[in-house]
Formats: structure tokens, C-alpha cells, sequence
């Protein structure tokens, strides 16, 4: 009998596995951090626009040999009202444009066949780290609705700018990318439209003027379509600057 009931009776390992599992209603994944983010200005940011005791915990989620930030992480909130509203708007941290989503558990998330072992690998730290992913819209900080504009003249406000683009469709969304140490324009920005009809409205003009200067306009690229290069930990050797002041992507992965 006591054979039996041990054949029955679940493992440790299989009860930790299965809680694993299981989603947390309070955890959010953010896409396009800064490489210069960390768990507590995360933390700082988001008790500041909620309130004390609304975080939990905070990871960046880094590579296991350089340590280098991977470009995104995770947030769990201590209650529901919190987790719905971070989710309600993109974020700005450490200068960079960040998105909060519903974390998914790994076993719920297999890689698309495209993927995996090519831009899979360099979204999870594979052979091919560092390397461009092909297609955006698999990863899980692409926004459909998002546009990168550049080369916006550093003499218009947010305000100007939302406006622009409103004429197109409504604007969920608008925000300028500012230096987080001078706090002066970088001179690009991201629209969020409410629809698809807004924004393929405004990426079918060739040709856009704001304030008598002309700008770019694109679908916007996840920040995790472009990894940072590896690095070699410090004192092991490591070669050349951070390059591009750690934009990725040129700008692009807002």
C-alpha cells in the first residue's frame, strides 16, 4: 500500500513545476527598457505613479554571461486596479518608451516555427544574440498601432506634435523622447493611433511638415528586435563604447 500511495502522490519537483505555471494575475512583461534601467528605477518609477506599496517586484531580465540588460523585464503589482492601469498607457523610463502587457507563462508561449533557433535565439539569448529579428510582429512588445517619427525640429512641444497627426485618426497616444540627463529634445518621438485606419492613413503621405521641417515616418520597431550587441564582462577584455548612445535600432525601438 505505501508503494502504491508513493506512485500517486505528486513530486516536489512536479508541484514547483506546476506553479511555475500557472499565470500571475499581477505580473506584466515591459518591452523596450533601457540597457541603463534597473529594479529600483523601475520601482521608483511606478511607486511614483501609483503609490507606495503598489509594486511587489521588479526584474530586468539580463544576459547570463555579460550581465547586460536584454532590453526588457518584468513588474507584479500588488493588487488588480494597478496592474489594469499600467497597462492602459505607455510609460517613459530612463528616457525610453515602455510597454506593459499581461505576462505569459513560458509553457504557454512555444517560439513560431520561423523562429526558433534563427530570431528566436536572439530574442532569448541563443547563438545569434545581437542579431536583427526578421519578424516584429511575433515578439511581445510589438504594438500594431505604433509609429516612430523622426527628425522632429526640437521647437515643437508634445502638444503641436499630437495635434499633427490627429488630423489623420485619433491619436491614443503621443510623447517626445527627451535626454534623461539634459532633459533636451533627442529629436524623434511615437504616435499611438486608436485604430489601423489612422495610421495607414498617415503612413500612405510621402511627405509630412511640422514646424516648417520634414520628418520621417514608419511603423515603429520593438525594442527587442534589436538587441544590444554582446559584451565581455568588465575587466575580461571588453572592446569600444556603448554606440549610439544605446538607442538600438537607431531610434527605432521605442
Amino acid at each position: 500500500v505505501t508503494w502504491v500511495c508513493s506512485l500517486l502522490a505528486p513530486s516536489p519537483s512536479s508541484i514547483m513545476s506546476n506553479d511555475a505555471d500557472v499565470p500571475n494575475p499581477f505580473k506584466l512583461f515591459l518591452g523596450g527598457l533601457s540597457f541603463e534601467s534597473t529594479e529600483d528605477s523601475i520601482n521608483a518609477y511606478f511607486t511614483e505613479k501609483f503609490g507606495a506599496g503598489k509594486v511587489a517586484d521588479t526584474q530586468v531580465v539580463r544576459d547570463r554571461l555579460t550581465n547586460q540588460s536584454r532590453g526588457f523585464g518584468f513588474i507584479t503589482f500588488t493588487d488588480d486596479e494597478a496592474t489594469k492601469m499600467a497597462q492602459q498607457s505607455e510609460h517613459v523610463i530612463d528616457g525610453r518608451s515602455v510597454m506593459a502587457r499581461k505576462a505569459t507563462p513560458k509553457s504557454e508561449t512555444p517560439p513560431p516555427a520561423h523562429l526558433q533557433g534563427g530570431a528566436y535565439g536572439a530574442v532569448v539569448g541563443g547563438t545569434n544574440a545581437g542579431a536583427p529579428i526578421s519578424d516584429v510582429t511575433a515578439l511581445p512588445d510589438y504594438n500594431p498601432m505604433k509609429m516612430f517619427v523622426g527628425g522632429v525640429s526640437h521647437a515643437v512641444d508634445e502638444e503641436q506634435f499630437k495635434a499633427y497627426f490627429a488630423q489623420y485618426g485619433e491619436v491614443q497616444e503621443a510623447w517626445l523622447m527627451y535626454d534623461p540627463q539634459t532633459q533636451r529634445p533627442r529629436g524623434f518621438g511615437f504616435i499611438v493611433y486608436s485604430s489601423s485606419v489612422g495610421l495607414d492613413t498617415c503612413l500612405g503621405i510621402s511627405n509630412h511638415e511640422i514646424a516648417g521641417k520634414m520628418v520621417e515616418t514608419k511603423r515603429a520597431t520593438p525594442r527587442s528586435a534589436n538587441p544590444p550587441p554582446n559584451r565581455l564582462a568588465p575587466g575580461k577584455g571588453a572592446m569600444g563604447g556603448r554606440g549610439g548612445g544605446g538607442r538600438g535600432g537607431g531610434g527605432y525601438g521605442g
